[in-house]
């Protein structure tokens, strides 16, 4: 059997790659990315984390995880796909960890700088 030498090597670089891809891409308040700072709504027990989107044409979806037990959100990547300058977005938060973050006021927008930007929660009538 034979075992490519190159392999381990050609993964290393592959995982450092994308390391160097992941991690936060825009400011909350860029209004290159978004029209106004992303935030959480609350209504009827259900959790989103929603925005609009700004200036650039780039289509992104916000992903979030828990760490050290705030709740996390970022953009990882962008993607061309046309004009959705002004559209609103929004994505579903679901879990007891990041509900529980949410209501202990633990919710935070990771920055490019690797600071972390507290996110405004808003609570709608149902």
């Amino acid at each position: 059997m034979t075992v490519n030498a190159r392999f381990p090597l050609s993964l290393t670089l592959l995982l450092v790659g994308c390391i160097r891809v992941l991690g936060p891409h825009c400011t909350a308040n860029d209004p290159f990315y978004f029209a106004e700072p992303p935030s959480i709504a609350v209504k009827g027990g259900a959790y989103t984390l929603n925005w609009r989107y700004g200036k650039s044409l780039a289509y992104f979806k916000p992903t979030y995880g828990m760490w050290n037990g705030d709740l996390v959100f970022t953009v990882s990547w962008l993607m061309s796909t046309g004009d959705v300058r002004s559209e609103l977005g929004s994505i579903p938060i679901s879990g007891n960890k990041p509900i529980k973050a949410i209501e202990q006021g633990r919710a935070f927008w990771w920055e490019p700088g690797g600071n972390f930007a507290l996110l405004a929660i808003q609570r709608l009538p149902d």
